[in-house]
């Protein structure tokens, strides 16, 4: 199965786009892979050493792409959780390790979050960048648009159009006053259109998972290897779900950052390259679904 997964993922085909451009998603994919393989030898065995390289890889990956951070405090909120229900049947770790986790995470990442209170005088959940994608993505819920990617174009004048409408804008500001102001904005419109807006978060889930409708706001029509980026996406979907229905408990533990990661997406913005850190952890989930339509005994782990 391991040398299934790693050939899925050699011929992943959304990551020939990454690799064009130098951004952290692959990095973080890096970290994400490596801390999970770990973590799930700190569940086995509940060692501290490997509790101490979960924080470390998971601290590295929030450095690569923020946004892992949730996957990292899924992972340890669920644990703490069966500790205290479960402790005996699922885990030889305890409360000690998980803080120790929790303790190598925080220190990991503690040189952004002070790097952002000396430059901006406060804490940045995320990037100086949500406010505005908050603004941008979901500004059309104040239209009876159909739901849809925002491109570049349409961002633009929504931006111009409230630069004009907002003085704060127009003034020398810092980004981390632009992003409040930005987050104030698409708050307004969300709570005005909280319906419109759940519609549109629902809707996010096709561009994030298949990147459908995305390359279209920019002017660039579908090619063959999108289509085939669909089929593959498709594909591995049914997988993965197949497989958290016939998995066991760890499997799921594994599996349980993952929508948490997808929902935070949808919230704001979605495209595919945005899944990239954590698919690896979706193709080896979904070989094991496909390995139960094999005729063998289950390679799907039940604890």
């Amino acid at each position: 199965m391991g040398l299934i997964s790693s050939s899925i993922w050699a011929l992943y085909l959304p990551t020939l786009r990454v690799e064009a451009h130098l951004n952290g998603d692959l990095l973080a994919g890096v970290f994400v892979t490596f801390g999970l393989l770990i973590f799930t030898r700190a569940v086995r065995f509940g060692k501290i050493r490997d509790w101490i390289g979960f924080g470390l890889l998971f601290g590295m990956a929030v450095l690569s792409r923020s946004s892992t951070l949730l996957v990292a405090l899924t992972l340890l909120g669920v644990c703490g959780v069966s500790l205290w229900f479960f402790k005996k049947r699922l885990m030889l770790g305890g409360f000690k390790e998980l803080s120790v986790a929790s303790i190598v995470l925080v220190l990991t990442i503690s040189p952004w979050v002070i790097r952002n209170q000396i430059v901006f005088h406060q804490p940045i959940f995320g990037t100086t960048l949500v406010g505005y994608n908050l603004y941008r993505h979901n500004v059309i819920v104040a239209s009876e648009v159909f739901p849809h990617y925002v491109g570049s174009d349409e961002a633009t004048r929504e931006i111009t159009a409230l630069v004009e409408r907002v003085p704060e804008l127009r003034t020398p500001i810092d980004e981390a006053d632009v992003d409040r102001i930005f987050r104030r904005e698409a708050l307004k419109l969300i709570r005005a259109h909280f319906g419109e807006y759940i519609e549109l978060s629902l809707y996010r889930f096709i561009p994030l998972w298949f990147n459908i409708g995305v390359l279209d706001q920019y002017g660039k029509g579908m090619l063959f290897l999108d289509y085939l980026v669909v089929v593959q996406q498709a594909v591995l979907l049914l997988a993965f779900l197949f497989a958290l229905w016939k998995g066991g408990w760890l499997l799921r533990l594994l599996a349980s950052g993952v929508p948490v990661f997808i929902m935070s997406y949808m919230a704001v913005d979605s495209q595919l390259r945005y899944m990239v850190p954590l698919m690896p952890l979706v193709v080896v989930i979904s070989v094991l679904g496909l390995d139960q339509i094999l005729p063998h005994r289950s390679a799907i782990p039940e604890s």
